[in-house]
Protein backbone atom coordinates (compact mmCIF):
# COMPACT_ATOMS: atom_id res chain seq x y z
CA UNK A 1 0.00 0.00 0.00
CA UNK A 2 1.46 3.18 -1.07
CA UNK A 3 1.80 6.49 1.34
CA UNK A 4 -1.18 7.94 0.22
CA UNK A 5 -3.56 5.00 -0.19
CA UNK A 6 -2.39 4.20 3.73
CA UNK A 7 -3.29 7.88 4.83
CA UNK A 8 -7.01 7.20 3.57
CA UNK A 9 -7.34 4.26 4.98
CA UNK A 10 -5.97 5.72 8.32
CA UNK A 11 -8.34 8.75 7.36
CA UNK A 12 -11.30 6.70 6.90
CA UNK A 13 -10.87 4.47 10.10
CA UNK A 14 -10.77 7.67 12.21
CA UNK A 15 -13.99 9.04 10.62
CA UNK A 16 -15.57 5.30 11.47
CA UNK A 17 -14.55 5.83 15.23
CA UNK A 18 -15.32 9.83 15.33
CA UNK A 19 -19.28 9.36 13.81
CA UNK A 20 -19.11 6.12 16.26
CA UNK A 21 -18.54 8.98 19.30
CA UNK A 22 -21.09 11.52 17.57
CA UNK A 23 -23.94 9.05 17.04
CA UNK A 24 -23.38 7.71 20.53
CA UNK A 25 -23.33 11.76 21.78
CA UNK A 26 -20.39 11.58 23.39
CA UNK A 27 -19.41 15.13 24.64
CA UNK A 28 -17.23 17.35 23.19
CA UNK A 29 -14.43 17.25 25.89
CA UNK A 30 -14.36 13.74 25.79
CA UNK A 31 -13.95 13.56 22.30
CA UNK A 32 -11.27 15.86 22.85
CA UNK A 33 -10.19 13.61 25.24
CA UNK A 34 -10.11 10.73 23.13
CA UNK A 35 -8.97 11.77 20.36
CA UNK A 36 -5.13 10.23 20.05
CA UNK A 37 -6.76 7.33 21.55
CA UNK A 38 -8.92 7.71 17.89
CA UNK A 39 -5.75 8.68 15.61
CA UNK A 40 -4.19 5.54 17.37
CA UNK A 41 -6.30 2.86 16.93
CA UNK A 42 -7.22 3.93 13.26
CA UNK A 43 -3.48 3.45 12.10
CA UNK A 44 -3.27 0.48 14.03
CA UNK A 45 -6.41 -0.78 12.32
CA UNK A 46 -4.67 -0.22 8.69
CA UNK A 47 -1.38 -1.73 10.43
CA UNK A 48 -3.17 -4.70 11.05
CA UNK A 49 -4.57 -5.11 8.22
CA UNK A 50 -1.34 -5.09 6.25
CA UNK A 51 -0.12 -7.29 8.51
CA UNK A 52 -2.60 -9.93 7.91
CA UNK A 53 -2.68 -9.95 4.67
CA UNK A 54 1.44 -10.25 4.74
CA UNK A 55 1.22 -13.39 7.10
CA UNK A 56 -2.01 -14.71 5.50
CA UNK A 57 -0.06 -17.52 3.49
CA UNK A 58 3.26 -17.37 5.72
CA UNK A 59 3.82 -20.58 7.92
CA UNK A 60 3.18 -20.14 11.82
CA UNK A 61 6.47 -21.80 12.34
CA UNK A 62 9.95 -21.14 10.33
CA UNK A 63 13.56 -22.67 10.16
CA UNK A 64 16.27 -20.61 11.42
CA UNK A 65 19.89 -20.37 11.22
CA UNK A 66 22.08 -18.23 13.77
CA UNK A 67 25.13 -19.22 12.80
CA UNK A 68 27.76 -21.55 14.84
CA UNK A 69 25.53 -24.38 14.66
CA UNK A 70 22.44 -22.93 16.10
CA UNK A 71 19.78 -23.95 13.89
CA UNK A 72 15.98 -24.69 14.45
CA UNK A 73 12.40 -24.56 14.24
CA UNK A 74 10.90 -21.47 15.91
CA UNK A 75 7.61 -19.13 15.73
CA UNK A 76 7.49 -17.36 13.15
CA UNK A 77 8.23 -13.54 14.07
CA UNK A 78 5.53 -12.18 11.78
CA UNK A 79 3.17 -13.81 13.90
CA UNK A 80 4.66 -12.20 17.04
CA UNK A 81 4.61 -8.75 15.63
CA UNK A 82 1.18 -8.90 14.47
CA UNK A 83 0.21 -10.34 17.69
CA UNK A 84 1.40 -7.23 19.73
CA UNK A 85 -0.07 -4.73 17.61
CA UNK A 86 -3.41 -7.08 17.83
CA UNK A 87 -3.11 -6.80 21.49
CA UNK A 88 -2.15 -3.05 21.58
CA UNK A 89 -5.16 -2.20 19.43
CA UNK A 90 -7.51 -4.20 21.32
CA UNK A 91 -6.61 -2.02 24.33
CA UNK A 92 -7.23 0.96 22.29
CA UNK A 93 -11.04 -0.60 21.54
CA UNK A 94 -12.00 -1.27 24.73
CA UNK A 95 -10.99 2.10 26.26
CA UNK A 96 -13.10 3.90 22.91
CA UNK A 97 -15.72 0.32 23.79
CA UNK A 98 -15.94 1.34 27.72
CA UNK A 99 -17.03 5.38 26.63
CA UNK A 100 -19.80 4.43 24.45
CA UNK A 101 -23.59 4.15 26.07
CA UNK A 102 -24.41 0.38 26.96
CA UNK A 103 -27.31 0.02 25.08
CA UNK A 104 -26.51 0.81 21.35
CA UNK A 105 -28.76 0.38 18.53
CA UNK A 106 -28.22 -2.68 15.18
CA UNK A 107 -27.24 0.21 13.17
CA UNK A 108 -24.43 1.18 15.97
CA UNK A 109 -23.58 -2.64 16.36
CA UNK A 110 -22.60 -2.95 12.67
CA UNK A 111 -20.86 -0.15 12.65
CA UNK A 112 -18.40 -1.50 15.84
CA UNK A 113 -18.03 -4.89 14.27
CA UNK A 114 -16.59 -3.46 10.72
CA UNK A 115 -14.01 -1.62 13.21
CA UNK A 116 -12.74 -4.42 14.59
CA UNK A 117 -10.15 -6.46 12.50
CA UNK A 118 -10.14 -10.21 11.29
CA UNK A 119 -7.91 -12.27 13.13
CA UNK A 120 -5.55 -14.50 10.96
CA UNK A 121 -7.07 -17.14 12.41
CA UNK A 122 -10.95 -15.98 11.11
CA UNK A 123 -9.28 -15.12 7.55
CA UNK A 124 -7.88 -19.01 7.93
CA UNK A 125 -11.45 -20.19 8.77
CA UNK A 126 -13.31 -18.43 5.34
CA UNK A 127 -10.74 -19.16 3.21
CA UNK A 128 -11.70 -22.80 4.33
CA UNK A 129 -15.12 -21.89 3.46
CA UNK A 130 -14.82 -20.73 0.88
CA UNK A 131 -16.15 -17.46 1.95
CA UNK A 132 -13.01 -15.12 1.43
Amino acid sequence: MNEADFDKAVRSERNKLRKLFRDSKIPAHKMKVFEPIIENVALMKVKLDELRDEIAHEDFMVEYDNGGGQKGIRENPKFKRYESFFKTFMIGMSRIIDELPDEISGSEAVKIEGLIPKTVLDQVREKSRGTA
